[in-house]
């Protein structure tokens, strides 16, 4: 960027006194200026986009902010589109090729909004693909563009194998304030398909795009990603990894549960990456009961928290700064941190070993799954009709956890159906066949969760909650809280 040239980086952009002590010169003698070049008719477009705000400078007179928004409202866009409006298959390409690297997306934004496609042909369009490396996001965010050149487009597209980056940004990224991008409709669902397989077989494709592909949806009306493709990212994944990330670099981690008499109800202790907990179960011993053996989740392994909430899910709090902005992220995508997966992996191991412990004093787990929803419920609650079908204790593993999925289903058209009906009917149960979705499950309490959805109560607890925030620096320490 010549930076003598003016560039209006968005209304937030902090930049905007340096670019504005620039304009006086350039306004004060635009009226006796008669040649221009095409930078410094973008340059005019890009200070008319700071008057247009009332951006000024506190040194600057009325007269002169008058006078700069009079210009701004009469004479530069009739010397702007006068200039834009000269370009045709002749001097596109020279022109272009003179456009300053931070003017390119003005260009283009001009480029749509005078229609000069109505003036370049398709062949002259092609050239300028060809022989420049143009950012194809900075033309496609323009629908009428896009519609002039389609085929000329899905050409390009379908010839620059790492356009499928693009296309992948679009479907599958999640959208976090950048603008759409529109694609010709000559470039069909199996042509990106073939563009992302392509893709996903470059020698120099980017490891965070084949993340992407195994953890997306398919999208059969827009973007296909078949079972094959994912497959054949996840080999193109490991691949990567194995040549450029040696085996001797990795950095392991482990986390161990048992149970020892000689501890006081639980310790944690971290020693060469490896974090054990260890529990004491003479509790466990002497309180048998299914009540307190099902309370041992709460209270000993710390499956909820004080207000019942699942403990061990993903929280944006528990991710560092580089986790929540590096890599590329999912509109899906449940994003986890190291936190979560130590939490994760933890929860999995409780649950293992206090199978185990339970199994070796005769006590089955279902059995306790099994008394609550169909004695307790009913008991405290007199909340009657719920049926948990245990398995076979002699079922394998793989029998146990394919019976498990299926009873928290039915559970959950149980709970349902009692929440809509006060009651459940057997009949009515047996004859659903309704695939259970999670937040379509109701609640039995009104207004139970709240969420914080205005943009100024998400500031404020950014400011009072966030890690990135300065009111956690404190001056006295010279650090963060």
């Amino acid at each position: 960027m010549n930076n003598d040239y003016v560039k209006f980086y968005g209304p937030m952009d902090g930049a905007w006194r340096f670019e504005l002590i620039r304009i006086p010169p350039i306004l004060d003698n635009l009226e006796s200026t008669s040649d221009f070049n095409i930078n410094q008719i973008l340059e005019l477009y890009n200070i008319k986009e700071y008057i247009d705000l009332d951006f000024v400078l506190p040194e600057w007179t009325k007269h002169q902010i008058d006078n700069y928004k009079s210009l701004c409202q009469r004479e530069i866009p009739c010397i702007v589109a006068k200039f834009i409006k000269t370009l045709d298959d002749q001097n596109i390409l020279l022109q272009y090729g003179q456009v300053d690297i931070d003017y390119t997306e003005d260009f283009w934004t001009l480029y749509a909004k005078y229609k000069i496609y109505q003036c370049i042909s398709d062949k002259a369009f092609s050239l300028l693909l060809e022989q420049n490396h143009i950012n194809m996001r900075e033309i496609l965010v323009h629908k009428e563009v896009v519609s002039a050149y389609g085929q000329t487009i899905s050409d390009y597209l379908c010839k620059n194998t790492h356009s499928a980056e693009i296309l992948m940004t679009e479907y599958l990224v999640k959208n976090e304030g950048r603008q759409k991008v529109f694609f010709p409709s000559q470039l069909t669902i199996e042509k990106k398909e073939k563009l992302l397989s392509d893709y996903i077989d470059l020698t120099d494709v980017n490891p965070n795009y084949l993340q992407l592909i195994q953890k997306s949806e398919n999208n059969p009306k827009e973007f296909v990603i078949s079972d094959k493709l994912k497959l054949k990212a996840k080999r193109a994944y490991d691949k990567w990894i194995k040549t450029n990330i040696p085996q001797d670099k990795w950095q392991t981690s482990a986390i161990e549960v048992g149970f020892d008499r000689n501890v006081d109800v639980y310790t944690c202790s971290i020693k060469n990456n490896t974090t054990t907990y260890t529990y004491d179960p003479t509790w466990i011993d002497n309180n048998m009961d299914y009540p307190t053996l099902l309370n041992n989740f709460i209270f000993l392994f710390m499956y909820v928290d004080k207000t019942c909430r699942c403990s061990f899910v993903s929280l944006s709090s528990e991710l560092d700064i580089f986790e929540r902005e590096l890599g590329i992220k999912g509109k899906k995508e449940y994003i986890k941190g190291e936190n979560f997966r130590k939490k994760d992996y933890l929860s999995m191991l409780q649950v293992c070993a206090y199978h185990k412990y339970l199994k070796a004093k005769g006590i089955e787990l279902e059995d306790i799954y099994k008394w609550f929803f169909e004695t307790y419920l009913s008991e405290e609650f007199h909340a009657d009709g719920f049926i948990y079908e245990t398995a076979n204790h002699a079922a394998s593993i793989k029998e146990k956890c394919c019976s498990l999925l299926i009873q928290m289903d039915s559970i959950f058209k149980q709970f349902k159906m009692y929440c809509e009906d006060g009651k459940i009917d057997r009949e009515l149960f047996e004859m659903s066949s309704e695939h259970i979705i999670i937040s379509n499950i109701p609640s039995m309490i009104d207004k139970k969760y709240a969420y914080a959805s205005s943009e100024s109560l998400m500031k404020e607890m950014y400011l009072l909650y966030s890690d990135q925030s300065m009111m956690s620096y404190t001056k006295k320490t010279r650090s963060t809280l």
